[in-house]
């Protein structure tokens, strides 16, 4: 895009690249770029944590916001420079008009992020573009200028530096995309949304009669598929976003009717089977599904992980699950559980798939079955493997 050039009267459509980039958990990043090709952007590239994608007329900020379902947040860049010292990041940041884009009643707040040897005090990088942004608005307004709100700012500003260029973008979606508002209630080792409709899609649900979690916890698979079932968005669930409060917002993306549109319903007879052992994880997960609309279109137990497999034995389906491990359990306890979910899947699921979110090599090979395909994911900063099985008939 290169260095944003100033005009008097230029509005914030001038001001903001006409793309956005959607960044995800690591090891989204093709489902991501499936996403936002189906919802209708156009030019889908795949970065590392990130797809970057051009606005079309019926694809714009309001759609990624709502529809992306293992987006973390949607950025739009603002402007793109080379430099390599701070100096010129306060420079080029103080050319852009923040008068247009950040009203003086309005917060904002900066995250940085550094690859660069020459930037690589995030910090200090944050503090420039910090000065640069307020010292533009104090020329431009009299000397006043805008607060900063660390927690819940009108216009979140982002910096990304590596070795060749830095990248700054106002962040569209405020809170992280992964808080749909429904979990409100969670366990010891929540499955981060966003990575949850990562492993359904890649899984290929809804396109499965059955689907079971066996290790349900607080339901967040369970709900996500029901969502994806029912053709709910999770801009459906009525949670709000900080392009909402861009006072300038419709002049840039004004053809974007997704705030309009309602998702359609999605008529079918899949299974959804939340099971747990812990019957206080069941009730959890059930308010959580009644917060999110959809508990009845999901059926609850709490049995252990063989009873529920023979429960649904005579059926053909897939299961989805992200098992425990690590610190919730001890290592004898861990190698129990595993062998008998090993055991069981082997005996009484033939012809099923099995997908596995997990975070240690050892419950692998304790489960007695060879992967047929590996993926790397990140679960809020935490490595894990999405491991794929698919269960031989004898």
């Amino acid at each position: 895009m290169g260095r944003v050039i100033l005009k008097k009267r230029a509005s914030p459509a001038r001001v903001l690249s006409r793309e956005i980039v959607a960044t995800c958990p690591g090891g989204a990043e093709s489902v991501l770029s499936s996403e936002l090709t189906a919802a209708g952007f156009e030019d889908v590239r795949i970065e590392t944590g990130a797809v970057r994608a051009a606005l079309t007329g019926s694809a714009g900020i309001a759609t990624a916001n709502r529809a992306l379902r293992t987006a973390a947040r949607v950025l739009v860049p603002v402007a793109r420079f080379p430099t390599s010292d701070f100096d010129g990041v306060y420079r080029n940041v103080a050319e852009i008009p923040w008068e247009r884009l950040l009203p003086t009643d309005r917060t904002f707040a900066i995250t940085a992020t550094t690859r660069s040897e020459a930037l690589k005090d995030h910090r200090f990088l944050a503090m420039r573009t910090k000065d640069a942004i307020v010292d533009r608005q104090r020329e431009h307004n009299n000397g006043v200028r805008s607060s900063v709100d660390r927690d819940q700012p009108d216009l979140p500003v982002v910096i990304f530096a590596n070795d060749r260029e830095v990248e700054i973008s106002v962040d569209s979606s405020g809170a992280p995309l992964h808080e749909r508002g429904y979990r409100t209630e969670r366990g010891d080792a929540p499955l981060r949304e966003t990575v949850a409709a990562m492993m359904l899609l890649t899984a290929g649900w809804p396109d499965h009669a059955v689907l079971v979690d066996p290790f349900c916890g607080s339901g967040t698979i369970a709900i996500e598929a029901a969502l994806i079932s029912r053709g709910l968005l999770p801009g459906d669930l009525g949670r709000r976003y900080a392009y909402q409060r861009w006072t300038w917002m419709g002049d840039f993306d004004r053809c974007d009717s997704a705030e309009q549109e309602s998702s359609p319903s999605v008529t079918g007879n899949q299974r959804i089977i939340a099971a747990d052992s812990d019957p206080n994880m069941i009730e959890i997960a059930r308010r959580n599904a009644r917060r999110a609309g959809v508990e009845q279109y999901i059926e609850f137990f709490t049995s252990d992980v063989t009873e529920t497999i023979r429960h649904v034995a005579a059926e053909a389906g897939v299961i989805v699950t992200n098992p425990p491990y690590g610190r919730r359990l001890q290592p004898e306890d861990t190698a129990r559980l595993y062998r008998g979910f090993g055991g069981a899947l082997r005996k009484d699921l033939p012809g099923w798939q099995v997908w596995m979110l997990l975070g240690e090599p050892a419950p692998v090979k304790t489960l007695g079955l060879t992967p047929d395909r590996k993926i790397s994911v990140f679960n809020g900063g935490l490595s894990a493997q999405l491991c794929h099985y698919r269960l031989r008939t004898s």
